[in-house]
C-alpha cells in the first residue's frame, strides 16, 4: 500500500468530520453559554482554589457563590440605607463593563507584550486558505457581543510567515484530527507553553495556522509594553473550535492571505536586521463612542475634521508626564458620592496612541483619555504617520527603526498595510488621474511631442517592474506612466518589459484628444521595430534620444582606444561624441546633411579641413576657424591603426542607418531627472508589491509635475544664484543654477482625501481586503518559473564550498 493511501485511510474524510462537528454542536452551545471569562484574575483564581484543597474550578465557583449569597444577606440587615444604594448601584452592566474594560489588548509582536500570554485552546487549529474564507468570515465576527470575541495573536513576531514551513494536504489532515480529538474532551485543562523568542523561522507555524489567546496580567493595570519581563507558562480552560463559535482571525493573518503587503524583504531589512515592534489598533477603541463618565466631565475633545487632523501642531511627549498631569486634574480618588475609592489608571496603546482610563474598585467609571483624537472614526495620529511614510518616500522599516531608537510608540507592519492599501494608495490613485485628466484637457486639439523612457525598479537585468513614461516634451510635464511586470512578458525576462509598457501606455495616449505628431524614444530595438512595423503607429514620427546615440558611440571609441596601437584615439573620444551632438544639432531635418557633417570628422582627425563630397560633386569643409599650432591633443595619422578603427566605427552600416532617428534633435534629458524623483520614492535597493510600487510611482509623478517650473533662487539683490560642480567622469568643474526649494503645496490637500476616503471606504481597518483585477499575481502566484521544491529538499540537496562533509 502507497503511503498516500495509508494518509487517506489513517485520516478521515470531510464528511465524517463535518457530521461529528455537527453532533457536537449541542454540547458547544451548552459550554459556551456557562464560560466565564476571568483575564487578569486567573491567577488569583488558581491560587484560591489550591488553598482552598479544592479540585475543580466548578467546586470553587459554587463555594464563592454560596458565600457571596450568605454574606450578602448579612450585610442587607447590619448595614445602612448607604450601604444598601450603593450595592444597588453596583448592577450587572457596571460589572460587566468592568470586566471588558481591563481586557489586556494584543500586539502583533512578543516584544510589545508585557503580561503572561495565556492560551485557551491546546493546539494550532490548521485551516486551509478555502476554510479561512468560509468559516471565519468579518461579518460573522462582528455579529458577536463583544464578550463573546477572543483576541488573536500569534505566536511570532514576523507577520509575514515563510511559505517553506506549509506541512502538506495529508499532514495537515492528520494535525487536525488530533485536534478534533483533542477537543473532544470535556472539562480538560492543559497547559500552553509560550515559544522562546529566539524561535528560528523554520519552526514557525504554517501560513494557515493561528493560535487563539487570551490574555491574563499579574497586576491590576499592567503596562502594555515591557520586555524585560520574561514570559511564563499557565494554564487556561480549553476553548470551542467549532463553527458555532467564530473567532475573527489576527491581523496579520488576514493579510497573508488576502493584502498585498507594501513593503517586501529588501536590502535594508537585511541590513538593519531587527524587528520593529508595534501596536494594532485596540478593538474596542475603533469606531467606539467614548464611555460617558460617572463624574460627568468631559476629559479631552474626542474628534475632529480633516483639516484639523492635518494642520494641528503636534509634538513628542513623554507617557509620565502625561499621567502627572491627569493625577493632578483628576485625583487619585473616586469622585462617586459616598464611595471615595482609589481610582486606578490604567494605560493602553492603540498604534501610536496613549490612552489612559481610570475607574475606582467599585466599578465606577472615572473617565477616559486619548493622546489623538479621533478622525473618520480613527485615531488621526496613526492614518496622518502612515500616510505621511509613502509620501515623504520613506519605509515602514526605517522610520520603525527610528522609533525604536528614540523608544517612540509605533504601529505593527499589519495596520500601516491596511492604512496603505486602503486609504492612502486609493487616495494618491485619484489624486493622479485627476492631475493626469486635467494635463489632457489642457492639450486638446493640440500637436504633441512626446519623449519616453523606461525604468527598472532594480539594477541589472533581473527586474521585476518596469515604469514606462510619457511626457511632454516642451512643458516636461509627465503625462502617463504604465507600470509591468515581469509576469506579463513572454519567458519572464526583465528586458522585454519595455515594449510592452511602451506600447501600452502609448494607446492609452491615443485614445484622448491630443494630437500625437512625435515620439522620442531610446536605441531599444524591439520599440523600434514596433514604430516601424505596427499600422496604427504609422502617422507618428519616431526619434531617438540624441543623448543615448552619443553615448553608445563614445563607448565603442574607448573600448577601441584600450586595443594595442589605439591609444591615441583614446583623446578623441569626447570630441567624437560632441560631434554626434554638433551634427544632429545643424541637420535641420535633412539626414544627408548629418551624414556629411559626421562623416567630415574622419578627414578633421588627420588635420584635413576641407575634402571632396558625392564624388566630386561638392565640397565639404571644417567649419571651425582657422587652429593655432600650439595643440595638447595630437593628430592621428592617416590609415594609421588608431584612425582605421575610428573609420570602422563612424562608418559602420547598422549605425549610419540609424542615422534618420536623429534628424530633428531631441533630448529627453529631463526624463532622467524624473527617474532621480522616482529614486526617492521608490530606490531600486527596495523591494515593493505592486501596490506599493504604483502608489510611489504617483506620488513621484505629482512631485515633478508639481514642482517642473521652479525659478532659480536669488540673492537678496535679486543675483542669480549657482554652485560648482565637479565631474568625476570628465575631472572639470561646471557651474549649476540653485532653484528655489520645492513647496509641496500639494501635500496637506493630499492628506485630506486621504482622510476623505476612509469615510467612503466601508468597513474596519483590520477587514480583507480584495485583490484587484490588474495585480499580477492574477497571472502568478511569484515571478519564478520553476515550482517551489520544500525547504527540505532544497537542504538535502544543497553543497557549500566551504564545508568538507
Amino acid at each position: 500500500m502507497s503511503e498516500t493511501e495509508q494518509t487517506k485511510q489513517s485520516c478521515p474524510s470531510k464528511s465524517s468530520k463535518v457530521a461529528k462537528e455537527t453532533r457536537r454542536k449541542p454540547y458547544y452551545a451548552r459550554r459556551d453559554a456557562t464560560k466565564i471569562y476571568l483575564f487578569e484574575h486567573f491567577e488569583r483564581w488558581r491560587t484560591l482554589l489550591k488553598e482552598l484543597g479544592l479540585k475543580t474550578d466548578k467546586e470553587l465557583a459554587v463555594t464563592l457563590l454560596d458565600n457571596f449569597c450568605i454574606t450578602r444577606k448579612e450585610v442587607n440587615e447590619v448595614c445602612t440605607q448607604t450601604v444598601n444604594n450603593l450595592y444597588e448601584d453596583m448592577n450587572m452592566e457596571i460589572l460587566e463593563q468592568h470586566l471588558l474594560t481591563n481586557i489586556q489588548i494584543s500586539s502583533p509582536c512578543p516584544e510589545a507584550t508585557s503580561a503572561p500570554l495565556m492560551t485557551s485552546t491546546p493546539l494550532s487549529i490548521k485551516r486551509s486558505s478555502q476554510s479561512t474564507e468560509s468559516i471565519l468570515t468579518r461579518s460573522d465576527s462582528e455579529q458577536l457581543p463583544l464578550k463573546r470575541r477572543c483576541l488573536a495573536y500569534e505566536t511570532e513576531c514576523n507577520p509575514i510567515l515563510p511559505e517553506s514551513s506549509q506541512n502538506s494536504p495529508a499532514v495537515d489532515a492528520c494535525q487536525e484530527k488530533e485536534t478534533l480529538i483533542a477537543s473532544e474532551k470535556e472539562d480538560e485543562t492543559l497547559t500552553a507553553t509560550e515559544k522562546d523568542e529566539t524561535q528560528t523561522a523554520t519552526e514557525m507555524p504554517s501560513k494557515d495556522s493561528f493560535g487563539l489567546f487570551v490574555f491574563f496580567s499579574r497586576s491590576k493595570y499592567p503596562p502594555a509594553v515591557d520586555t524585560s519581563q520574561e514570559r511564563e507558562t499557565l494554564t487556561a480552560t480549553e476553548m470551542p473550535s467549532n463553527d458555532s463559535f467564530n473567532i475573527p482571525p489576527p491581523l496579520s493573518d488576514v493579510l497573508q492571505m488576502n493584502v498585498d503587503d507594501l513593503e517586501k524583504t529588501s536590502l535594508v531589512d537585511d541590513v538593519f536586521n531587527t524587528i520593529i515592534g508595534g501596536y494594532d489598533l485596540d478593538p474596542d477603541d475603533e469606531d467606539s463612542k467614548e464611555p460617558e463618565m460617572d463624574s460627568g466631565k468631559e476629559s479631552s475633545k474626542t474628534n475632529v475634521d480633516p483639516q484639523s487632523a492635518v494642520q494641528d501642531d503636534k509634538c513628542i511627549t513623554y507617557c509620565d508626564r502625561l499621567l502627572e498631569l491627569l493625577y493632578q486634574i483628576h485625583g487619585l480618588k473616586c469622585k462617586v458620592s459616598s464611595c471615595g475609592k482609589r481610582l486606578d489608571y490604567r494605560k493602553t496603546f492603540s498604534g501610536t496612541c496613549f490612552i489612559v482610563s481610570w475607574r475606582c474598585s467599585s466599578g465606577h467609571f472615572g473617565g477616559r483619555w486619548s493622546s489623538q483624537p479621533k478622525c473618520e472614526g480613527l485615531r488621526a495620529g496613526n492614518l496622518l504617520l502612515a500616510s505621511a511614510i509613502a509620501l515623504s518616500g520613506n519605509s515602514f522599516t526605517k522610520v520603525g527603526f527610528l522609533f525604536r531608537i528614540m523608544n517612540l510608540k509605533y504601529f505593527s507592519q499589519s495596520l500601516f498595510n491596511q492604512y496603505q492599501n486602503l486609504y492612502v494608495a486609493p487616495a494618491v490613485d485619484k489624486y493622479w488621474k485627476s492631475m493626469k485628466s486635467s494635463l489632457w484637457d489642457e492639450r486638446e486639439g493640440q500637436d504633441i511631442l512626446l519623449s519616453s523612457d523606461g525604468r527598472n525598479d532594480s539594477p541589472g537585468h533581473c527586474a521585476q517592474y518596469c515604469t514606462y513614461s510619457f511626457a511632454d516634451m516642451e512643458a516636461q510635464s509627465i503625462l502617463n506612466m504604465n507600470i509591468v511586470d515581469v509576469r506579463e512578458v513572454e519567458g519572464r525576462k526583465s528586458p522585454n518589459m519595455e515594449r510592452i509598457g511602451f506600447e501600452r501606455g502609448l494607446d492609452e495616449i491615443l485614445t484622448s484628444k491630443m494630437v500625437i505628431k512625435e515620439v522620442v524614444t531610446d536605441g531599444h530595438l524591439e520599440i523600434g521595430a514596433l514604430m516601424k512595423n505596427s499600422p496604427k503607429y504609422q502617422a507618428i514620427k519616431h526619434q531617438r534620444d540624441i543623448w543615448h546615440g552619443a553615448k553608445i558611440i563614445s563607448k565603442k571609441v574607448t573600448n577601441a582606444a584600450r586595443e594595442k596601437g589605439n591609444e591615441d584615439l583614446s583623446l578623441w573620444s569626447g570630441a567624437v561624441r560632441n560631434h554626434f551632438w554638433y551634427s544632429s544639432r545643424t541637420s535641420a531635418g535633412n539626414v544627408d546633411d548629418l551624414k556629411d557633417v559626421w562623416i567630415g570628422l574622419l578627414h578633421h582627425v588627420v588635420n584635413e579641413h576641407s575634402w571632396i563630397l558625392d564624388e566630386g560633386k561638392a565640397q565639404g569643409k571644417c567649419a571651425h576657424a582657422p587652429l593655432t599650432e600650439e595643440r595638447d591633443k595630437p593628430w592621428l595619422k592617416k590609415n594609421s591603426s588608431a584612425h582605421n578603427a575610428l573609420t570602422k566605427i563612424m562608418m559602420d552600416k547598422r549605425f549610419l542607418n540609424t542615422l534618420p532617428y536623429y534628424t530633428n534633435f531631441r533630448h529627453t534629458g529631463f526624463l532622467e531627472s524624473f527617474h532621480n524623483n522616482l529614486l526617492m520614492y521608490c530606490p531600486k535597493r527596495h523591494s515593493y508589491s505592486f501596490v506599493g510600487y504604483k502608489l510611489r510611482n504617483q506620488l513621484a509623478a505629482i512631485d515633478f509635475n508639481m514642482h517642473r517650473n521652479r525659478e532659480i533662487a536669488t540673492t537678496a539683490d535679486g543675483t542669480p544664484r549657482y554652485r560648482a560642480q565637479y565631474s568625476k567622469k570628465t575631472k572639470r568643474w561646471r557651474p549649476v543654477a540653485l532653484l528655489k526649494p520645492k513647496a509641496y503645496s500639494y501635500i496637506p490637500d493630499l492628506l485630506v482625501q486621504i482622510f476623505q476616503t476612509r469615510r467612503s471606504v466601508p468597513g474596519r481597518v483590520d477587514q480583507r481586503i480584495v485583490r484587484s483585477a490588474e495585480d499580477p499575481r492574477n497571472i502568478a502566484a511569484n515571478i519564478a518559473i520553476i515550482p517551489r521544491p520544500t525547504v527540505q529538499q532544497l537542504l538535502s540537496e544543497h553543497k557549500s564550498r566551504f564545508t568538507t562533509e
